[in-house]
């Protein structure tokens, strides 16, 4: 079975077995790709986008949503499943605006948050 499914940056086919398989997917794509604008201003003119970091020796991939608004710049960062099976939009953060799932709270913005940078020593 196919099923095209409509989201905020497009239309996306999926496929499925059952009728079960295309409810699931259509879920998983709803989740991920229908954020229409930025939690934090407003925006409408948002953008996937991915990076990676090297740290100990080994390369991450993240996955987010850039608001392209210069005054603003929010991401909203998306978690990965461990069996590989997809994505996940990360709401909970923590009191500093960084994504944590299991110990951050949902706020007004969505998971939606603005760089704030580290602290600096004195």
């Amino acid at each position: 079975m196919k099923a095209n499914v409509k989201v905020h940056f497009g239309t996306i086919e999926i496929d499925g077995d059952s009728v079960k398989d295309i409810f699931r997917e259509m879920a998983n794509v709803h989740e991920i790709f229908n954020e229409s604008k930025c939690g934090c201003c407003g925006g409408t003119d948002i953008r996937p986008s991915t990076r990676n970091v090297e740290k100990n020796k080994k390369t991450y991939e993240y996955f987010e949503f850039v608001c392209n608004n210069p005054k603003c710049r929010a991401r909203l960062s998306f978690g990965q499943r461990q069996d590989g099976g997809g994505l996940f939009p990360v709401r909970r953060l923590d009191e500093n605006g960084k994504p944590d799932r299991e110990n951050g709270q949902y706020g007004p913005h969505n998971g939606w948050s603005k760089y704030r940078g580290e602290a600096k020593e004195d």
